[in-house]
C-alpha cells in the first residue's frame, strides 16, 4: 500500500480509469492533481475517506481564512497563464485574424451544453476548450498547462478537423509547441482548416481575466462574444458538488466562498468587457431560458451570429460533437456530467430555487446579480462582520458588509414567483420566461411583433395574425374553439426568428374575425372553405384603421399545417381532401367526433332547436383584468402578462363592463359538425386514413380530452404518424410551446433529409 503507483507502471490513462471508477462507484469527482499528490494506495484511500465524509456532510465545515487566500483567487484570474501578480501585457500583432466567436461564462454555467448545441450547426466549428487566449505563444501555454488534460482540447480539435488519430494529433501539437507558434498563428491555422465555417472557442477560464478578454480584441477583427449566465445559487452549488475547489490546489479555502468569488469575478469581467466593445458584438444568453426554450434562444443566437437557423442545434445528444477525449479512456475535455443526460432537461433551469447556501451572497455578488437581472432569496443583514472571512473586490480589499454564515431563512422562496397553487402538478410552464430575467426578457419579447391583416372570404372578414418574413416558408396554424390566432404567439415568434412565415387566422366567429349573420351557423365545411381560401390568398393589411393592399400571396407551395383541438379536426380533414397543399401536418391534442347514439338523436335535435330559439349570452366581466383572470383559471400556465394581452384582444365593451368578442353561439357547439349523421366518428376516421402528409400527433400527459381508446383509434387511423407526449394539459401551445417549436423544426429537418 506504500508503493508509488507511478513507479509500478501506472500511466495517465490508467489514472483516468481510476477517476472514472471513483465517480461511478463512490459518487465523488476527483481530479488528476489529487491522484498525483497521493500516488500510493494508502494515502489515496485515506484521502478518499475524508473527502467522501466531508462531501456528504449536511453543512460544509467553515474554514478559518485569512486574506492571504486572496492571492490564490487573483492567480486564478489568469489560472493557466502567466503566473504573475502584475497585469499581463500581451504582444499586439500588426494584423488581426478574421472574426471568430468566443463563448464566455463562469465555470458550471452550462457552457458544455451550449457548445455542443452550436457544434451541430453546419456553419460553425465548435471544439472543446482550446485554452489558447491567455497566452502569447505555445511555449507559454505548454509551460502553464504541462501534461494536464486541460491541453487536450486543441489536440481534439485537430483530430476532428484534420481527421487525425490521437497520436498524430498529439504529435502535431507537440511540433507547433516546439516551434513556439504564436497563439494568433494557431488560431489562424484552425480558421484556415475550418474553411467557410466560423470558429467558436469555449473556455470558461478566459472570463477570469479582463486582460485575457481584451487580448481577443487585439487578435481578431469584429470578434463576437456570447455571454452565458446562470443563477449564482445553481453555479455555486454545482461548483461545490463537483469539488472544483480542488483544481485551485488550496485546501484551506471554503469551497462555497471560492465558488461565489469565481462566479462574481467572471461575470463582472465579462460585463465590464462588453461595455468596452460595440453592442452589436456581444449577446447575452440565460441558461435558465436556454433549457426551457431552446428553440427560441438558439434562433436569436443564430441571428446574432448572422447564420441561418439550423434545427440540428436543438438535438445536442445526436451525432458526434467532440464530447469525448482524445483517447477512449480520456476524461472529456469539457463537462463530464454532460453525458449523464440524453436530452435537454428544462427542470435544470429551476434548481436554484431549491438551493440553500450556508451563507447569503456577499455585497459584490449581489451587485453582479442585479446587473444580470437575477432575483435572490431574501437576505438577512448581518449585525457584525466576521473578521476572518475574506472577500475581494476589484482592488482586493475587504468590503465592510459581509454576510455572516447560516443566516439564510430555510424555507423562503424567491420573491415574485408564481404561487404554487396556480400550477397544476407535473406541468412544465415552458411559455413563461424565467422569473429572474426581469426587464431583459420583456425587451426580447419585442423581436418578432405580431401583425394583423384581413381577408374577405365569401363576404366574411377574417383576421389573420402573422409573424416573420413575407417570403418565408409558410406555417399555417389553426386554433381551437373559443380561441384566437394570437394564442399561437409563443410558438410563432421563435419560428419567425428561424425565417418561417407563421399565419394564424382568427377563425370565423372568433377573435377579430366577423361573426356569421343571424340565421347562420358554423359548419365544418365553412372552416374548411376558409382554410382553403387562406392558403393562397393575398390579405389586406390594416394599418391605423385604413386598408392597404398587400399583393404578396401567402404561398403557392405546399405548407406546414398545425392544428389544435377543434382546429386539429379542421386541419386533419383539410389535409385529407387537399393533400397537394399540405407538406407536413402537426395535430396538437386532436379530438374525435362524439360517438353516435341513435336513441339520443331526437333529444339532440330538440336541444339544438332550443339553442336556436334562445341563443346564449356572454358573461359580463367588471374589467379586462377580470377576463384575464378567467383565462388564467382555464389555463394556469398562462403568464399574467400574456393573459392580459389575450384578454385585451378577446374582449369588447359590454353593458356594465366587458364581454368576450367571439360569437356566443360558438359555446353551444351546435353547428360545428363534429357530431350527428352528417359527420360522425366513423367517417372522420376514414378521412384520417387518407392523409398522405408526414404527420405528428401530440398529446399532453395531463389532458383529459382523449381517452386511451381515442388515442389508439387516431393512431390506428394514421399508422404512419409519429406520436409525441409532452408535459402539459390540453392547451399545449401554452404549456409546452418550445417543445412544439422543436418538433416543427425537427420535422422540417427530416423533410429536407
Amino acid at each position: 500500500g506504500s508503493s508509488n503507483l507511478m513507479d509500478l507502471g501506472a500511466d495517465s490513462l490508467m489514472i483516468v480509469e481510476v477517476l472514472n471508477a471513483c465517480k461511478k462507484d463512490l459518487k465523488i469527482t476527483l481530479y488528476p492533481r489529487e491522484f498525483y499528490e497521493r500516488p500510493t494506495i494508502t494515502a489515496l484511500a485515506k484521502y478518499l475517506a475524508l473527502e467522501i465524509e466531508r462531501l456528504h456532510q449536511p453543512q460544509p465545515t467553515q474554514t478559518s481564512l485569512t486574506t492571504t487566500s486572496l492571492s490564490d483567487i487573483k492567480n486564478w484570474a489568469n489560472p493557466w497563464a502567466w503566473n504573475n501578480n502584475s497585469e499581463r501585457n500581451f504582444t499586439k500583432p500588426s494584423q488581426r485574424n478574421r472574426s471568430m466567436v468566443f463563448l464566455l461564462c463562469s465555470p458550471r454555467s452550462g457552457s458544455t451544453l451550449l457548445r455542443v448545441m452550436l457544434a451541430g450547426h453546419r456553419d460553425l466549428f465548435c471544439p472543446p476548450e482550446l485554452h489558447l487566449l491567455p497566452f502569447d505563444t505555445m511555449a507559454e501555454r505548454n509551460q502553464s498547462l504541462g501534461s494536464t488534460h486541460l491541453g487536450e482540447g486543441l489536440a481534439r480539435a485537430f483530430m476532428e478537423i484534420m481527421n487525425l488519430d490521437a497520436q498524430a494529433s498529439t504529435t502535431l501539437v507537440e511540433e507547433i509547441t516546439q516551434q513556439d507558434w504564436s497563439i494568433q498563428k494557431v488560431y489562424g491555422r484552425l480558421q484556415e482548416l475550418t474553411g467557410k465555417r466560423t470558429l467558436v472557442d469555449k473556455s470558461p477560464t478566459y472570463a477570469g481575466s479582463l486582460e485575457t478578454l481584451r487580448h481577443a480584441e487585439d487578435l481578431f477583427e469584429e470578434a463576437k462574444y456570447i455571454h452565458l449566465v446562470r443563477h449564482p445559487y445553481a453555479v455555486i452549488d454545482s461548483f461545490v458538488k463537483n469539488r472544483m475547489d480542488k483544481i485551485f490546489g488550496n485546501d484551506e479555502v471554503d469551497p462555497y466562498w471560492l465558488a461565489e468569488e469565481v462566479w462574481t469575478s467572471c461575470n463582472r469581467n465579462i460585463l465590464d468587457f462588453c461595455e468596452e466593445i460595440a453592442p452589436s458584438n456581444h449577446h447575452l444568453v440565460y441558461y435558465e431560458e436556454l433549457v426551457k426554450q431552446p428553440a427560441k434562444v438558439m434562433a436569436r443566437l443564430c441571428e446574432f451570429l448572422d447564420i441561418a437557423f439550423d434545427p440540428a442545434v436543438l438535438q445536442p445528444y445526436q451525432g458526434q460533437r467532440m464530447t469525448n477525449g482524445i483517447h477512449p479512456q480520456s476524461l472529456p475535455v469539457d463537462d463530464p456530467n454532460f453525458r449523464n443526460h440524453n436530452q435537454i432537461d428544462s427542470a435544470l433551469g429551476e434548481v436554484w430555487q431549491q438551493i440553500q447556501l450556508p451563507q447569503p451572497l456577499g455585497k459584490f455578488a449581489q451587485e453582479v446579480a442585479t446587473r444580470l437581472d437575477y432575483q435572490l432569496p431574501l437576505q438577512v443583514e448581518p449585525s457584525a462582520q466576521p473578521a476572518n472571512l475574506p472577500y475581494s473586490n476589484r482592488k482586493g480589499e475587504q468590503p465592510p458588509n459581509l454576510q455572516p454564515p447560516n443566516l439564510q431563512p430555510p424555507n423562503l422562496q424567491p420573491p415574485n414567483l408564481q404561487p404554487p397553487n396556480l400550477q397544476p402538478p407535473n406541468l412544465q410552464p415552458s411559455n413563461l420566461q424565467p422569473s429572474n430575467l426581469g426587464l431583459s426578457a420583456k425587451l426580447r419579447e419585442q423581436l418578432e411583433p405580431m401583425q394583423e391583416s384581413y381577408l374577405d372570404v365569401r363576404g366574411l372578414q377574417l383576421c389573420l395574425c402573422s409573424w416573420g418574413p413575407a417570403d418565408g416558408e409558410l406555417i399555417l396554424c389553426v386554433h381551437g374553439v373559443l380561441e384566437h390566432g394570437a394564442a399561437w404567439e409563443e410558438i410563432a415568434r421563435p419560428l419567425a426568428s428561424m425565417g418561417y412565415r407563421v399565419v394564424a387566422p382568427d377563425q370565423r366567429g372568433h377573435g377579430l374575425s366577423q361573426h356569421v349573420g343571424m340565421g347562420g351557423s358554423y359548419q365544418l365545411i365553412d372552416y374548411l372553405g376558409d382554410l382553403d381560401a387562406i392558403g393562397s390568398a393575398a390579405p389586406k393589411a390594416i394599418a391605423f384603421g385604413s386598408a392597404a393592399p398587400n399583393a404578396i400571396a401567402l404561398t403557392d407551395q405546399p405548407f406546414i399545417l398545425v392544428g389544435h383541438s377543434m382546429g386539429a379536426v379542421v386541419a386533419a380533414t383539410f389535409a385529407s381532401v387537399r393533400p397537394e397543399k399540405v407538406k407536413s401536418l402537426l395535430l396538437l391534442e386532436p379530438v374525435l367526433p362524439g360517438e353516435e347514439k341513435e336513441d339520443e338523436t331526437a333529444q339532440q335535435l330538440a336541444t339544438h332547436l332550443d339553442y336556436l330559439a334562445s341563443p346564449p349570452q356572454h358573461q359580463v366581466f367588471e374589467d379586462i383584468q377580470a377576463a384575464a383572470n378567467r383565462l388564467r383559471r382555464l389555463t394556469p400556465n398562462l403568464s399574467e402578462e400574456l393573459a392580459l394581452k389575450h384578454a385585451e384582444r378577446l374582449t369588447e365593451p359590454g353593458e356594465g363592463g366587458v364581454c368576450w368578442r367571439w360569437d356566443p353561439r360558438l359555446q353551444v357547439r351546435t353547428g360545428i359538425g363534429l357530431s350527428g349523421t352528417a359527420f360522425n366518428r366513423d367517417k372522420y376516421t376514414q378521412l384520417l386514413s387518407q392523409i398522405k402528409a408526414p404527420t405528428t400527433l401530440v398529446y399532453g400527459n395531463n389532458s383529459n380530452f382523449n381517452r386511451a381508446e381515442d388515442i389508439a383509434l387516431q393512431q390506428a387511423a394514421i399508422p404512419h404518424a409519429k406520436t409525441v407526449t409532452l408535459s402539459g394539459g390540453h392547451n399545449l401551445h401554452v404549456d409546452a410551446p418550445d417543445a412544439i417549436v422543436a418538433i416543427i423544426a425537427n420535422n422540417r429537418l427530416n423533410l429536407k433529409n
